[in-house]
């Protein structure tokens, strides 16, 4: 009987009809599936974006602070460096952020040339200004007067690149305004 009640279906126009009865159910089984899966991945998607946005943005942060603490400290030695015949601070421009700063730009985000140059330059100043200031230090501590105070005024050159109006400083706070506003 179920032959013919196939036949009669068929012969009646009830292909359509018989398929959704015989293979609906996993259909949508199949069908939810499906949209589950890529809700899922969506939704997932939507969270690593989140997440790599908020890690740049810290990365930016981070950058953008110590960029700030070696403007300030620039700021001192230009105005104690150039009013001293020689000035040899005990501290140093900080320059950890930065380095590792880069290296999470590179693996998380898509600096462009322009981005890495300018707060390459900033770091490379910075870190320039420091050997300079040791090597002041050091000419202090051999009795080296006029080479420490030539050093000295080294030093305040490579300051003034750092502060605002300089030239590096500029470059470096502009790359990293565009990506904390």
């Amino acid at each position: 009987m179920a032959r013919c009640d196939y036949y009669a279906t068929i012969q009646n126009g009830g292909v359509v009809e018989l398929f959704i009865q015989t293979y609906g159910a996993q259909l949508l089984t199949g069908l939810f599936t499906l949209l589950g899966a890529l809700g899922g991945y969506k939704l997932k998607s939507v969270e690593e974006r989140n997440a790599k946005r908020k890690r740049l943005r810290a990365t930016w942060g981070a950058i953008s602070a110590e960029v700030e603490i070696a403007r300030e400290a620039s700021e001192e030695y230009v105005k104690h460096g150039s009013s001293a015949g020689h000035f040899v601070p005990q501290w140093r421009l900080p320059d950890v952020l930065i380095a590792n700063a880069l290296h999470a730009l590179m693996t998380d985000g898509d600096p462009t040339h322009v981005e890495v140059k300018a707060v390459l330059q900033y770091h490379n100043e910075a870190q320039s200004l420091n050997r300079g200031i040791d090597l002041a230090q050091d000419a202090l501590t051999e009795g080296r007067q006029d080479n420490a105070a030539s050093r000295t005024g080294l030093n305040t050159k490579k300051a003034k690149r750092l502060v605002r109006g300089g030239e590096y400083y500029e470059s470096a706070r502009a790359v990293i305004d565009t990506h904390l506003d």
